[in-house]
């Protein structure tokens, strides 16, 4: 069975030749200062997002479903 997870922040960059995105995600810490992470991802988001609109997303809070890594589902927040 895939391992689904959520992933959440805001999107950072896009390289649509690799087809990785790049989020800024805020970690929940139990200290003063929120830890903030910079993590890429592949994605395979099936036709729903063509590369013009995931470039304009740049900037944007996202949230979505990662499958075995690879995020699946991309919505802005």
């Amino acid at each position: 069975m895939p391992k689904k997870d959520g992933v959440s922040g805001s999107l950072v960059s896009v390289n649509t030749t690799k087809k990785e995105l790049t989020l800024e995600e805020n970690m929940i810490a139990f200290e003063a200062e929120p830890a903030v992470e910079y993590k890429s991802y592949s994605y395979d988001l099936d036709g729903d997002w063509d590369e013009e609109r995931i470039i304009r997303a740049v900037g944007e809070h996202v949230f979505g479903t990662l499958v075995d890594g690879v995020i699946k589902k991309l919505y802005l927040s």
